[in-house]
């Protein structure tokens, strides 16, 4: 029977839309380290130092954050690493790196520029959980809860031994999705103080995760795609290590980097059955975002930023 569905997926894929050429092309200012939509703009977080919004419906830069140089132990003038960014209400959340391999928080509001100092400089990604808190993840799988005002941790809890690798929230903030090295991912209710469902999705570390509609799509290095949409929990075998990952608004198409060559497949969360393959022709991909229904966006480690029209 296992042996019948991979036939399937196996003929599904290669009878699938192949797309080449993406509609647009853009680049960033620097090598991109993640892309994010939020509020219709695309965040693009860079290793030059920079946070650089994109409205896709204007096609335009609309703003170029630019951080401070940082020190490191061989030089005094670095361009820091974008870490994580968030967005609401017009406040903007820069996690990045600080002087001599520090990590330090930045909350961007009319204009200003305000720093919290971070304890634990093993902060791997920052949330808003509303306009006043935030959700902290560190390496060693600890989350903490930060008051932006007084810029003290109110609340914290491990989540196992494991390590932690990513970590996003629904669209209402009350969920936050864990994926860690051992494989799992864990829902954790912010306002009940409790974990609301751990998925055994992965017999090894997990590289990205999305969480849209109350549909989870992880990639990990065990060459897996795993969709939990409805109670149910699917796989999909890659071939490949799974870098990224992707869902549309609704979570009714699923994105994941399926191969080498970066191509990247958009299937139908729910049945599988496949929509179309996008052949990248990037460097490992490490960002897939749906801007709409039927446009894909893909970053990798390299300045050039693609836009895909699926059908």
């Amino acid at each position: 029977m296992r042996a019948l569905f991979f036939l399937f997926t196996l003929l599904n894929f290669i009878f699938a839309t192949q797309i080449s050429t993406p509609y647009k092309e853009i680049e960033a200012s620097a090598n991109v380290l993640s892309t994010t939509l939020i509020s219709d703009k695309l965040f693009i977080a860079t290793d030059g130092g920079t946070v650089e919004i994109y409205d896709p419906k204007q096609s335009k830069f609309e703003e170029i954050i630019k951080m401070d140089d940082i020190k490191t132990y061989v030089s005094d003038h670095e361009r820091p690493k974008i870490l994580s960014v968030d967005e609401l209400g017009g406040k903007i959340l820069i996690l990045s790196e600080g002087d001599y391999a520090t990590k330090v928080l930045y909350l961007r509001e009319n204009g200003q520029m305000k720093s919290i100092n971070l304890t634990n400089q093993a902060i791997k990604k920052a949330l808003f959980l509303d306009e006043e808190h935030v959700a902290l993840a560190s390496i060693s799988n600890e989350i903490y809860f930060l008051n932006l005002k007084s810029g003290e941790i109110y609340e914290h809890f491990k989540i196992s031994i494991a390590m932690l690798s990513d970590m996003d929230i629904n669209e209402d903030r009350s969920t936050l999705a864990i994926a860690c090295e051992s494989g799992k991912v864990y829902l954790y209710n912010i306002k009940a103080k409790k974990m609301k469902q751990t998925l055994d999705i992965h017999t090894d570390n997990i590289y990205d995760i999305a969480y849209k509609n109350g549909v989870v799509i992880s990639g990990g290095t065990d060459r897996v795609a795993g969709i939990f949409s409805n109670g149910s929990l699917k796989k999909i075998n890659a071939g490949f290590l799974v870098y990224g990952v992707g869902l549309s608004s609704d979570g009714k198409i699923a994105a994941y980097m399926s191969d080498e060559m970066s191509d990247v497949n958009l299937v139908d969360s729910a049945s599988l059955e496949n929509i179309a393959m996008l052949k990248t022709g990037q460097s490992t991909i490490n960002s897939i975002v749906f801007i709409s229904d039927n446009e894909v966006v893909t970053s990798a480690y390299e300045k050039k930023i693609l836009f895909w029209r699926v059908r």
